[in-house]
């Protein structure tokens, strides 16, 4: 009954690389250049682009059937017959790696410096100054995959987890990193507490600006409990979480004081309070403008201490004099006045 069972998943497996494999490698060779192996820049190009396409294999289907016929398409000249020639000296063909293949090539067409050198080039990855972690780790590990072909030991795990974790910008998430140090054993652990760190932190940034933050706790949550238990970044997540459901019912108190101070400013004031008590009528001193004329309002100037110059008398102008006041002799009166008479 077994064997009928693994007999069955080898057919499935078969029919479904049957299927799908010829539609995958059509649409693989559009992103890699052919190359035949004359030109050592060509020839890393090549490799290069054959790793990434190794990282879209999809899921459940050989890789390696698939990136033997990928490799034999793309590959011209002396380079197909290099491969070819490395296949034929295997004991088994079929089972050979894609990875075998490419260091071999690596080997012949670009010496044996070539691999020193791609190692070293993984320690030059920075990440920028105004670079996302996510698009660090994605040029991060593309590099790193091209310097160390997968599966890799223990030992050069950690040691990649360690130049990720130095590579990185100084920030919360490095000294997160480097807090973790002697837990973090793998690479994909000390990028998913670097990503979880930077993550929490946008989200508290975003609290304070008064922004509506997204549902981290649900996705920490989920990413705790998806985790197996001997990932050593399981306590890690779950740490996380415990903290940031902490943050959450903080932000969400500060929240609320805040609407209650705002609804009891806009309150309006009790009518039943006793009035402000005025200050005597003695102590209060006068407007600035109490002696000026009100608006719309005539003025009556004072006249006690002007002279009339009619009746030169005080009270009042001449031209409201009142007083009669005699005249004297006229023009004509003076010319016909005669003192003898």
């Amino acid at each position: 009954m077994a064997e009928l069972r693994v007999g069955l998943q080898d057919h499935a497996a078969a029919l479904a690389l049957s299927q799908v494999g010829p539609r995958w490698i059509t649409s693989q060779e559009k992103h890699i250049s052919t190359c035949d192996g004359k030109n050592a820049s060509g020839v890393r190009t090549w490799i290069i682009e054959i790793r990434r396409a190794a990282e879209r294999v999809p899921q459940g289907l050989n890789g390696d059937a698939l990136m033997h016929e990928l490799i034999g398409e793309t590959a011209r000249g002396d380079l197909y017959q290099e491969i070819e020639q490395f296949l034929h000296a295997q004991q088994q063909r079929a089972q050979t790696t894609y990875g075998a293949i490419l260091d071999h090539l690596t080997q012949v067409f670009l010496g044996p410096d070539e691999e020193e050198r791609l190692k070293k080039s993984v320690t030059h990855v920075k990440q920028g100054s105004r670079e996302s972690l996510a698009n660090y780790i994605r040029r991060f590990k593309r590099v790193v995959v091209q310097a160390f072909p997968l599966p890799w030991n223990a030992e050069t795990d950690r040691k990649l987890a360690q130049t990720f974790m130095a590579s990185l910008i100084h920030g919360k998430a490095k000294e997160t990193a480097f807090f973790h140090q002697p837990r973090l054993v793998t690479l994909q652990a000390a990028c998913a507490v670097a990503q979880e760190t930077e993550t929490a932190l946008n989200w508290k940034a975003s609290c304070d600006k008064g922004e509506q933050p997204m549902e981290i706790d649900a996705v920490l949550g989920e990413v705790a409990a998806a985790t197996t238990s001997q990932d050593p970044s399981r306590e890690l997540l779950i740490a996380i979480h415990k903290n940031t459901q902490i943050i959450s019912a903080d932000v969400s108190d500060l929240k609320q004081r805040v609407t209650d101070l705002e609804q009891d400013r806009k309150k309006p004031q009790s009518t039943n309070a006793p009035p402000k008590a005025r200050a005597p009528a003695s102590s209060r001193r006068p407007a600035p403008h109490a002696a000026r004329t009100a608006p719309g309002s005539r003025r009556t100037p004072d006249f006690s201490q002007l002279e009339c110059y009619q009746c030169h008398q005080l009270g009042h102008p001449q031209r409201l004099c009142t007083n009669v006041v005699p005249r004297g002799p006229t023009r004509a009166q003076r010319q016909s006045y005669n003192p003898g008479e």
